[in-house]
């Protein structure tokens, strides 16, 4: 619990800080989950000819 009190007095004691935190989390995740749909497109699409319509 006291890891949890300090990560909390560490993020929360000001709002500015917490507004980054959140921010930059919400920034990171949708890297990542942008990361993780693009592999698992590629990966269900190995070997097909993707043709442009005109």
């Amino acid at each position: 619990m006291a890891a949890l009190e300090g990560l909390y007095n560490l993020l929360m004691r000001r709002n500015s800080v917490y507004v980054t935190f959140v921010i930059a989390g919400a920034f990171a995740g949708e890297r990542m989950v942008d990361y993780g749909v693009h592999k698992l497109w590629a990966y269900n699409n190995v070997g097909v000819m993707c043709l442009a319509h005109s």
